[in-house]
């Protein structure tokens, strides 16, 4: 069985305060960027022009695999510290759930059905170690199922799933985006605004 441990807000001091509730003060409070598969927001003339498809398939599962190890990289750049994620897990109904699981792989419909009925936490924040719970939230983020907030602690970054691919990244410091340009590169990811970052 895979948990998920709760941290409690008055328990702990995150690096950044950014939650999804007040994510429009986290843009004017932190330096930030969009991780994206692109390297700028795309107008729908140039969608049109290159005839590119944003299906689910055509877009969020072919280019998941880059998001995890985006993630998975920050996570070593972090020296494999607990990565504290946001998730709102308390508020699904039943009908939330089957709608979660018709996203998920095989494996994955299990480790959720796990979390699901064995957190009894009503916190929304919580440590993950395991990378096959790590792996659920970013798929759940990139699917478009369950947005959750990655909270890095010891680089002092955040991370924010979002639609399209299109996720907002959180520093204190400018120069942070800075050490992980090279990471997104690797994995063929950029950040939005890279001529202001390097």
């Amino acid at each position: 069985m895979i948990s998920l441990k709760p941290v409690y807000e008055n328990k702990i001091e995150l690096i950044l305060n950014v939650h999804m509730e007040t994510m429009d003060n986290a843009y004017k409070e932190y330096n930030n960027t969009i991780l994206d598969v692109f390297d700028h927001q795309l107008s729908v003339e140039e969608i049109e022009e290159n005839d590119l498809s944003f299906g689910f398939v055509e877009h969020n599962l072919k280019y998941e695999y880059r998001y995890i190890q985006f993630i998975e990289d920050l996570c070593r750049a972090n020296d494999n510290e607990p990565i504290i994620i946001e998730v709102y897990l308390n508020d699904l109904e039943n009908l939330d759930i089957l709608r979660i699981l018709e996203g998920l792989d095989y494996k994955d419909k299990l480790i959720f059905l796990d979390i699901v009925r064995f957190n009894k936490s009503k916190s929304s924040i919580f440590s993950i170690e395991n990378k096959d719970l790590l792996h659920l939230f970013i798929k759940l983020s990139t699917r478009e199922i369950l947005f959750s907030i990655f909270h890095f602690t010891k680089i002092q970054i955040t991370v924010v799933g979002s639609w399209d691919l299109s996720f907002p990244m959180f520093s204190n410091n400018k120069n942070d985006f800075k050490d992980f340009l090279s990471i997104a590169r690797k994995n063929e990811l950029f950040f939005r605004n890279e001529e202001t970052i390097s």
